[in-house]
């Protein structure tokens, strides 16, 4: 990445789904770099601020590493006239973040643990990525009985494992970035269950179905993430 060579080290593009028109790419946040080491300077003034008012200092580390990552990637891949720090991000009202005068380009981005994800499309008019550690520590089944659908509750019950769970709760989660409003507090009413091919069996209770495509994301062992997609229109 022509941005920062540090940066440069911790990135890679991984495969995305076929139908899936777009890049993604994982953030190593194993090595989280201090902010003083020049990444911080990527982000915007706003950015900057909302760095400095993190105490958690991994959290802190991690929020510049991920803003640094999206902006040099943006700034290398789609915007090359624009300075990473220039690019001007903005949030819907339903906190969506977008790029203000360049609509054409949808991103997201999720991270947990030592791992980020950014999924950015030029092709579809709305991206969601969601990425999860696998544990078993919380209440998994309690979760299921209040966010998941009858369909997903009935297969996780089936399988009965950490892993089931996240490739659900990912999809969903993915579903509702992608969906950027609207059914966001009716998780109930969105059904996603896995398939052998990595593609969810998606059904939606509402009178309006958006064509929102999930698909399952092949990530480092211990994590499960998804990507979902708004076809696009005709």
């Amino acid at each position: 990445m022509e941005n920062n060579f540090i940066l440069s080290r911790l990135i890679k593009q991984l495969s995305s789904p076929e139908a899936f028109v777009g890049s993604v790419w994982q953030i190593n946040l194993s090595h989280a770099l201090e902010p003083t080491d020049g990444t911080i300077h990527f982000l915007s003034e706003n950015e900057q601020a909302r760095a400095a008012s993190i105490s958690h200092v991994q959290s802190k580390q991690h929020f510049v590493l991920m803003r640094a990552a999206l902006r040099c990637l943006l700034s290398t891949h789609y915007l090359p006239s624009k300075n990473p720090n220039e690019i001007d991000i903005q949030l819907t009202a339903s906190g969506k973040p977008f790029i203000k005068d360049c609509p054409t380009i949808q991103f997201n981005l999720s991270h947990t643990g030592n791992i980020g994800l950014i999924a950015i499309s030029t092709s579809h008019p709305s991206v969601g990525i969601d990425i999860e550690v696998i544990s078993d520590k919380r209440n998994l089944l309690g979760i299921a009985k209040h966010f998941f659908s009858a369909k997903e509750y009935n297969f996780y019950h089936e399988n009965q494992s950490p892993s089931s769970f996240y490739q659900i709760w990912t999809a969903k989660e993915a579903y509702v970035k992608c969906l950027g409003s609207g059914l966001s507090n009716q998780m109930q009413k969105i059904s996603n269950i896995p398939t052998d091919k990595g593609v969810f069996l998606t059904t939606v209770e509402a009178e309006k179905k958006p064509a929102i495509s999930v698909n399952h994301m092949a990530v480092e062992n211990g994590y499960v993430a998804s990507i979902a997609w708004l076809e696009t229109l005709n």
